[in-house]
Formats: C-alpha cells, structure tokens, sequence
C-alpha cells in the first residue's frame, strides 16, 4: 500500500476532474479501468484503491485555499481573466440580474 507516489494518486485524479469529473468511488470501480493511465503512470490497480484517493483529498485539504489562489493566479495570467473566480466550495456572489423567466404561452 505504500508503494505508490500521492504525486501519482492526485495526477489521476485531477486527470479525472479534468475528463470525466465523478465520484472517487467511479475512478475506483470503472473510470480508471478504461484509461491507460496505469501504463502512462507506471502504476497498477492499487493506486486507486478507495482509501487511498480519499486519503489523498485528506492530505491536499490543509492546502486548499493555497492551491484555489495559485490557480486563482495561473488562470488570470494565462487566459487575461479579469473576472472574479469562486470556489467550488462556494463563498461566489449571486449575479446581478437574474435569470429570465418565461410565461406559458
């Protein structure tokens, strides 16, 4: 159980985020099983055991609000976004203007 890198644990599981966003129990039991992310990784079916993905957000939780304003950063200086950016924690505003509504015809 220790002989895989969390290096390797969170790069499969933002892989997924990225791809096919799903539960750590979908990346456990079908999503990793199609990828070729073993091979590209070195890494076998033991990398995503349950346990250890969830350990894994258990270990990157502390760093949480460091990581959200470093790619808070990475995001405006690579796409020139001037927007405000919110977590997917929440803590976002409520837009201004509210979606329209429709009558029934």
């Amino acid at each position: 159980m220790w002989g895989v890198a969390w290096s390797k644990v969170l790069a499969i599981l933002a892989v997924n985020r990225l791809i096919e966003p799903g539960s750590e129990f979908s990346v456990h039991r079908r999503w990793f099983l199609d990828t070729a992310l073993d091979a590209l990784l070195e890494v076998d079916f033991s990398a995503v055991s349950k346990d250890r993905l969830y350990r894994c957000l258990d270990r990157l939780l502390p760093h949480k609000e460091a990581l959200f304003q470093h790619l808070t950063e990475r995001w405006k200086t690579l796409f020139g976004c001037k927007r405000r950016l919110k977590s997917a924690a929440g803590g976002g505003r409520k837009p201004r203007h509210p979606s329209p509504t429709y009558a029934a015809s």
